[in-house]
């Protein structure tokens, strides 16, 4: 595929046009190569399938003298081969017997060897006969001794005769069972320099086999993930919290051997419903039955500040188990979103099994069609970017997937994303849908959902960044092109990306209906994974044409705003910027001052400025924490829906029938981008909080009055520091040492 590389992955292209694969790597005894998705696809046969074949699986005709493992073959009837060849996850080491079986075709298909390599190269064991299998089947059996569990590369090779061409399709029975490999060694491209290949020479430490860690998988959290846990375990409980207030993630995974492996919290920014820290308290490895093979627990921390996050697990053997992530909610809501880092120390393998296809398609992945209607190129740009530019495709293929590592595409939070498709044949329609709320699939039954970005036509109507509008179903007004780019988040994270060419439908799956199969239209599903940067510690230039146009609002008793964004911001002169001290509640808010010009990404702020209009906020590189206060803040729409409108009740800033600005409580309405709220639990009475800042005496606490009586006992002076009449005293005074505001 030709790709214009970015700068994000120059590292790994470096690795790729090196030409290091996974194979050629020389490694230390003892340890394994990495090995990338990328790599593991590209040495995979386009149509590889362990468990069948058609007649478009075998590829690369070849003379048999030419294929070094077979040169022992004798029978002069079968001078060339074709061969499929992918990667197989083996789950319990022994004999695994191959077993072809004729359902279809022309022609039978007669079979010539199976042969096994682990991850290094090396020849794990070959069976060589010759067989067949049509109307009647013989020798059509192949035996593998395959001692140790793991990731293998496997290979089919078949016959290919004039008269015998392969025309059929057919079933590979496995016995014991082999699931599909799944290379969870690949890093984020950012960090694919740590795929350079161990040189023992170079390092004494590799020769001494000391322990050294690599990343292999992150597990990203996010409150809607965490699941109730039906057995805590007796420690966790112990530590003072209820079954109630633990919560879990599991993740299946298949270990290699005996060894240690880590799991580290990483907290990376605000959830939509608040920012909180995450409280770890434990990471588990359960077997098939549910019992603890491993465990480590104690209380962490996960947020600005970070504590006794890494949890480490000794593992007495492999097999197949299930990492389970506990945190608890007692000390503070689940309000974050992170990853959980899972490593071990080199020379044992960590792999993720699939047990769900959660991007599920409504036919064969490994369907094809005519290639009369076909995808000729896709570009994904943003302004100012590198593009990622798609040109060569297989055009027999309905389901395209490109979510392997060097496909990914880096953008920045809330970046303008351009998505640019060229289609040969004749009039379909195009959806675009993407996994907004990262819970592994695309939550559209309906052209209005928000996981369904832009779409051509469905049912008259069309989609686009505009909104849904009417729509004729006409050729040619009706083209796959998007005349409108959609906007990326602005959370930090990697989401899936489904681009689809259907008729009439917003299944995200393809059009399931009798008379209008995707695969029967010959359309294609398409995936990617868009990655949004975390912006802290990227380069000024980086960030050269990101701005935020800040709207402050004149008031009776000031200007104001609020703001929150995705990126560092520097404040520009003439405007202030405070965060929340301490709790809000509906007699007092504490402000202090943001001494610093650049607000960090993610920052929740309450604004005041000399004068009210639109000041450029520019981005301004900064390798600093969000400011966490219990000032809230959204950087996407967040709707009544997404708010724990059960528990809190949440005030935006707003103009009230008198003209000034305060704190008033909203019931379902949608809070805007970019903006900031408070959150106050359910059970404590306000409908709205008062508020003033002056500039010329630093800000403490501002004394909500809540009463229309404003007279209060005591005497009342100015900020001058002059006795005044309690009785007419309007704005913000000093009443009993404390700065009031009197409406």
């Amino acid at each position: 595929m030709n790709r214009i590389i970015t700068a994000f992955t120059f590292a790994a292209a470096l690795f790729t046009f090196a030409g290091i694969s996974a194979q050629a790597q020389m490694l230390p005894q003892g340890h394994t190569p990495l090995v990338s998705i990328m790599q593991a696809n590209a040495q995979q046969s386009p149509q590889f399938s362990i468990t069948s074949w058609t007649s478009n699986s075998f590829t690369n005709e070849t003379p048999i003298t030419d294929v070094a493992e077979l040169y022992e073959w004798n029978d002069a009837s079968v001078t060339t081969v074709k061969m499929a060849k992918g990667f197989a996850s083996i789950r319990e080491g022994g004999n695994h017997s191959f077993t072809f079986t004729y359902k279809s075709g022309s022609h039978k298909l007669i079979t010539v060897a199976v042969l096994a390599k682990d991850l290094a190269g090396n020849v794990v064991d070959l069976a060589m006969h010759k067989g067949e299998t049509g109307d009647a089947s013989n020798n059509n059996t192949y035996t593998l001794d395959i001692p140790n569990p793991g990731l293998y590369e496997l290979t089919y090779f078949v016959a290919s005769l004039e008269n015998e061409p392969i025309t059929s399709n057919g079933e590979i029975t496995v016995s014991p069972d082999v699931q599909p490999g799944v290379a969870y060694f690949d890093l984020p491209y950012y960090a694919k320099a740590k795929l350079t290949p161990w040189a023992a020479s170079v390092d004494a430490k590799a020769e001494n086999h000391v322990e050294l860690s690599n990343t292999i998988h992150n597990q990203n959290w996010n409150e809607k993930l965490w699941q109730n846990v039906e057995n805590v375990p007796q420690k966790v409980l112990s530590f003072g919290f209820s079954k109630e207030q633990v919560k879990q993630i599991e993740l299946p995974v298949y270990v290699s051997k005996s060894g240690k492996i880590t799991a580290k919290y990483v907290y990376t920014g605000a959830a939509p419903n608040g920012n909180k820290a995450l409280h770890p308290v434990g990471v588990e490895l359960l077997d098939a039955s549910g019992n603890v093979v491993a465990a480590d627990y104690h209380k962490g921390h996960a947020g600005t500040q970070v504590n006794n996050t890494e949890y480490h697990l000794k593992v007495d053997k492999g097999g197949n188990f299930r990492l389970r992530f506990l945190c608890e909610n007692k000390s503070e809501p689940i309000a974050s979103l992170g990853n959980i880092q899972v490593s071990a120390e080199l020379g044992i393998d960590v792999w993720q099994y699939a047990q769900n296809d959660f991007f599920n398609v409504n036919f064969d992945k490994n369907a094809t069609k005519d290639t009369n209607r076909s995808i000729e190129s896709i570009k994904i740009s943003t302004p100012g970017g590198q593009p990622l530019d798609f040109r060569i495709f297989d055009k027999t293929k309905v389901y395209l997937d490109y979510t392997d590592s060097y496909s990914i595409f880096p953008v920045l939070p809330g970046a303008e994303v351009n998505f640019d498709v060229k289609w040969q044949g004749a009039w379909m329609h195009s959806y675009l849908y993407l996994d907004r709320n990262q819970n592994n699939r695309f939550d559209v039954t309906k052209v209005e959902d928000d996981e369904l970005l832009l779409c051509t036509y469905y049912n008259d109507k069309k989609k686009s960044n505009k909104g849904v509008e009417k729509e004729t179903n006409k050729w040619p007004n009706n083209t796959l092109k998007f005349n409108t780019p959609f906007t990326a988040p602005t959370m930090p994270g990697q989401y899936r990306l489904r681009y689809k060419i259907d008729w009439n439908s917003v299944d995200p799956g393809g059009n399931n209906n009798e008379g209008n199969k995707i695969v029967n239209n010959r359309g294609n599903i398409v995936d990617f994974i868009i990655e949004v940067q975390d912006t802290k510690g990227l380069k000024q230039w980086e960030l050269q044409n990101w701005k935020y146009d800040l709207t402050v609002r004149q008031y009776k008793n000031g200007n104001y705003a609020t703001m929150m964004v995705p990126y560092p911001v520097r404040i520009p002169r003439g405007v202030y910027a405070y965060t929340m001290k301490g709790h809000p509640t509906t007699s007092e808010i504490n402000f202090e001052l943001v001494n610093s010009k650049v607000i960090p990404a993610y920052t929740p702020v309450f604004i005041t400025a000399d004068n009210p209009g639109v000041y450029e906020c520019t981005a301004s590189a900064s390798d600093k924490n969000p400011i966490v206060s219990e000032l809230y803040g959204t950087t996407d729409p967040l709707t009544g829906a997404e708010r724990d409108e059960e528990n809190f009740k949440y005030f935006v800033l707003v103009q009230n029938s008198q003209g000034n600005a305060q704190f008033c409580i909203i019931n379902g309405l949608t809070i805007p981008a970019n903006r900031c709220y408070l959150r106050i639990p359910k059970n404590v009475p306000a409908s709205s909080i008062h508020f003033e800042l002056p500039k010329v005496v630093e800000p403490t606490a501002v004394t909500k009055v809540a009463s229309d009586n404003n007279g209060q006992t005591g005497a009342t002076y100015n900020l001058a520091g002059q006795r005044i009449d309690a009785t007419t005293a309007k704005g913000v005074v000093i009443r009993n040492g404390k700065k009031v505001f009197v409406p």
